[in-house]
């Protein structure tokens, strides 16, 4: 069983909440239910730091409202992404993996200087449609070309149930659409 943290805003760089004074702190349970359907707070569902590297190996982030959207965001360390997946909420009991992300980061880089999203040789998006058709988007480190492609895929593969309270898990757990 998974321990759910809760915060306002996680920041990727501290593997932390953002400060009090931003009123994006950690926050219990009882005031996550609270922001879930509210669209003017922010919220974010934290799963246990992995103990080996010491950072989160994903979060979500909650599009606060009456049906929420889910932000998955895959890390690796030091704590950069290494995909983002947006489930949108179709508000009829689905998600749909509107909008997925990956990042390539190289294999070899100096310890000691931290790794950002920025190093990334390649960075690719892929914006999908319900109707099966989307556009992949490759942006590759130094260079001011960016590619793109109009892509078709089986829109079936890219739907989820809406999660329960607290099995956000399930998310995460899914294979990466556009993988």
């Amino acid at each position: 069983m998974i321990e759910w943290r809760f915060c306002g805003r996680f920041s990727q760089n501290v593997q932390d909440a953002f400060p009090e004074d931003t009123g994006l702190s950690w926050i219990d349970e009882a005031e996550a239910r609270r922001r879930y359907h509210d669209p003017a707070k922010e919220l974010t569902v934290v799963p246990e730091e992995d103990a080996t590297t010491g950072i989160v190996p994903w979060f979500i982030t909650v599009t606060t409202k009456e049906f929420p959207s889910f932000t998955v965001t895959y890390q690796q360390p030091p704590g950069v992404p290494s995909v983002r997946v947006w489930w949108k909420d179709l508000e009829d009991g689905r998600l749909f993996a509107h909008r997925t992300e990956l990042w390539d980061y190289p294999t070899e880089h100096n310890p000691i200087v931290r790794l950002r999203q920025s190093d990334a040789l390649m960075h690719f998006v892929t914006r999908n449609k319900e109707d099966g058709t989307g556009r992949l988007t490759i942006h590759e480190k130094g260079s001011t070309r960016v590619t793109t492609a109009d892509r078709k895929f089986d829109a079936a593969l890219l739907y989820a149930p809406v999660p329960e309270w607290g099995q956000w898990d399930q998310l995460a757990s899914r294979p990466v659409p556009g993988q």
